[in-house]
């Protein structure tokens, strides 16, 4: 979402369709089911919960002849067409569908429908059912017209599907999903209840608590098996985590308010200081409270044989105490363990929680889940305390002592698992609290030069590094008399140095032991591409790193190769941007660092004619340049949300505009304070060229690599200074046909 304020959602009708509306639906439907009924009949299938058939498809149970059913989920993957600035709110029937649709169609359209005095409001909330206000998707396969009239706003839409089943334009669009997850006893016994209703309706015999249990527990309820379902949902969430939000009913229970927040900033339009002020999310959480849904939902129909009233029971936290034997109870929670065992951190001991409650937290790893971060596992909040430091062990393995502290609503670090030469270990950690850390509570870095005892032993591992790589690339192409009087090697189709920290080696090892984290951002540019420009303004924007806590976002660059990126990398979905510049003007940036590298070993200055040469030929580190950027380019393309293709000239251009973008893009989104305030005008000249190079003009980077080496002048066209007329066109010759009718580069 590219605004900071709500959207206005495209407006729909929120009254119940009229009898000829319903007629003309049934028909369609009707039509619908005689397409697709020859499609599912070999399928597998169980009787299901109100006398109907389920059938499994694509690893989930669906119903048949119904809105939502087998057709209808077919018949969305087959017509629907999703939006780039869609949002889909996503849950298991039972699992608080009614409350996050009322929840987020309420802050969407807080400018639109106000709420100040809601009892005399004319909000569609309070004439209207929630499930009018945000059509499901599976709806819409049999609509006489579209649930929206304006496809240029923002449509919010809701479903049942399996994530594997969704319809391709949703997973390719871009668009943001919100995945409500709640406890599975909880989710059983609703469904429990809801079932029972709807057969008494179509006179029925009720169905028994233990018919019901023995069914969940198998898989078998509508869109289920409801560990199936979760888990998808809840690896894409790691995997994209600026598309999908896996929230809990539970957390959304016991902190109603910061949860809405913390919607809202995903979505793109974070409530205003002064809206939080004048306490328009309370207003909000009061309007869609189960009290107040419940009360305008008392009398009327959803549907024909559908009360209204159907939607709202108790909606209450751990009401399956009252319904479930302490067996099943047990089993669920064995199901639930074996299950999501791969996804830990989504469940968490009650043994563990009980003892955080109690601040005993003399832990073992016998039987502890390594807790995935960032993942809100319960809705304990403890006392504000301190306990002392406590070492905990795992076959023998020493673990990291870190202090162990239980502070109100934040979290609690239990310890780190040691890395050994092929793995950097995992963090060991408990989060008991309902929200996510804020930016001040991140673990630091240090900012600081390294000691010298530090750079010898980086030096000393860097030798070793050397010698472990060395044989595997002595018979790749190589160029002799590199930029620096060093060899290049060509390794995976770019040259690269060899001893020394940007080289094959280090490359290599990268490929090898880098293990790339879902929330972690890369930062890519060939050298002498605006790197030192974007890293200060990827840093300053918010991410505040820590390299040793894998909960919080890492921010790294690299002059990688895309086709070279680590395999963890690319397969992790993180974010990217790359930064490109007009290509003569990295040759002649280069040409001068170049030589002010080679001034400072005593080696004699390269001419501008043997730098335009090697340029030209594509022998340059990590070069060819076109390859590099083309690949980068064509990979924007192909995955949009996760590649941001920035040009150095553009970034000077608008400065104030790209980082506004570039902010969006990484999931922090300026707030219209924070603009009002001036704050993106504060950062671009924090990191400008005059600021950077007058802060670094004295001072070493590394040994014999002084600061001020990384800031020379920094301007668009300088080039024409250095290049005479027949290499300009020589390199745009090259650039057009290596571009191929791609304007990657000005």
């Amino acid at each position: 979402m590219s605004s900071s304020t709500p959207p206005n959602a495209s407006p729909i009708s929120f009254a119940k369709p009229s009898a000829e509306e319903v007629e003309r639906q049934r028909a369609n439907l009707s039509l619908l089911f005689d397409r697709y009924k020859h499609k599912f009949t070999t399928l597998p299938k169980e009787n299901g919960w109100v006398g109907e058939i389920l059938y499994m498809y694509q690893g989930f149970w669906l119903m048949s002849n119904s809105i939502y059913s087998v057709e209808t989920v077919m018949a969305a993957q087959d017509t629907f067409q999703a939006h780039p600035n869609d949002i889909y709110l996503v849950s298991l029937p039972k699992s608080g569908t009614t409350w996050i649709k009322a929840l987020v169609f309420a802050t969407m359209n807080r400018n639109r429908y106000k709420i100040n005095n809601p009892l005399s409001s004319t909000h569609p909330l309070l004439i209207s059912n929630p499930h009018h206000c945000v059509p499901f998707v599976e709806d819409e396969s049999f609509r006489t017209s579209p649930s929206y009239r304006d496809a240029n706003s923002p449509r919010l839409f809701a479903t049942h599907i399996a994530y594997t089943s969704l319809p391709r334009s949703v997973l390719d669009s871009g668009c943001r999903l919100v995945y409500m997850c709640r406890n599975p006893k909880d989710v059983l016994v609703s469904l429990f209840h809801f079932v029972n209703t709807v057969r008494s309706g179509q006179r029925l015999g009720p169905m028994t608590i233990e018919e019901a249990f023995g069914m969940f527990s198998r898989g078998v309820n509508p869109y289920g098996p409801y560990w199936d379902h979760v888990k998808a949902y809840y690896n894409a969430s790691l995997e994209q985590p600026t598309r999908v939000l896996f929230l809990t009913y539970e957390n959304m229970k016991l902190d109603i308010v910061s949860n809405v927040k913390r919607i809202a900033e995903f979505l793109g339009f974070p409530f205003t200081k002064e809206e939080n002020a004048k306490g328009v999310v309370e207003e909000i959480v009061s309007l869609c409270s189960f009290e107040n849904l419940s009360e305008v939902n008392k009398h009327g129909d959803f549907r024909s044989g559908v009360p209204n009233n159907i939607f709202f029971r108790e909606g209450k936290v751990g009401d399956w105490h009252n319904h479930l034997t302490t067996e099943m109870s047990e089993i669920l929670d064995q199901i639930t363990k074996e299950k999501f065992n791969g996804s830990p951190g989504l469940i968490c001991p009650d043994y563990i929680l009980a003892r955080a409650k109690a601040c005993s937290l003399g832990l073992t790893l016998s039987g502890l889940c390594l807790l995935i971060p960032g993942f809100e596992l319960g809705m304990v909040v403890t006392p504000s305390t301190s306990l002392n430091r406590n070492g905990v062990k795992r076959k023998g393995k020493k673990m990291m002592d870190l202090e162990i502290e239980l502070r109100e609503r934040r979290w609690v670090w239990v310890g780190r698992k040691v890395g050994t030469l092929g793995s950097k270990g995992k963090i060991i950690i408990l989060q008991i609290m309902s929200t996510a850390p804020t930016a001040s509570d991140s673990s630091p870095i240090s900012f600081v030069k390294p000691s010298e005892e530090e750079i010898e032993h980086q030096r000393a591992k860097l030798s070793l590094l050397f010698d472990t790589y060395k044989h595997k690339f002595s018979t790749f192409p190589k160029e002799d008399n590199g930029w620096m009087g060093e060899n290049l090697y060509m390794y995976q189709g770019f040259w690269l140095m060899s001893k020394s920290l940007f080289s094959v080696e280090t490359v290599m090892a990268t490929q090898d032991t880098f293990e790339a984290h879902h929330n972690d951002i890369y930062l890519v540019t060939l050298p002498k591409a605006g790197t030192t420009w974007i890293k200060a303004l990827g840093e300053i924007l918010g991410t505040n790193p820590s390299y040793l806590d894998a909960n919080l976002s890492r921010l790294f660059a690299t002059h990688t190769a895309y086709t070279s990126l680590p395999q963890s990398i690319l397969d992790s979905c993180c974010p990217l941007v790359y930064m490109c510049r007009n290509p003569k003007d990295v040759l002649v940036s280069l040409f001068h660092f170049v030589n002010k590298v080679r001034s400072g070993k005593g080696i004699d200055l390269m001419s501008i004619e043997e730098a335009f040469n090697m340029f030209s030929k594509g022998v340059n580190p990590y070069g060819p340049y076109w390859d590099h950027v083309k690949a980068y380019y064509n990979a924007s393309l192909e995955h949009p949300t996760r590649i941001l293709f920035l040009t150095y000239e553009n970034m000077k251009l608008d400065t104030v505009s790209n980082v506004k973008r570039l902010a969006e893009f990484l999931g922090l989104p300026f707030t219209e304070e924070e603009k009002a305030k001036g704050m993106v005008e504060e950062i671009v000249s924090l990191c400008s060229f005059e600021n950077l190079s007058e802060v670094n003009k004295h001072g070493d980077f590394r040994s014999n690599v002084p600061n001020n080496i990384f800031f020379r002048e920094g301007k668009v066209g300088d080039w024409i200074n250095h290049l005479t007329s027949e290499m300009s066109q020589i390199l745009d010759e090259i650039t057009k046909e290596k571009f191929n009718g791609i304007a990657a580069s000005n």
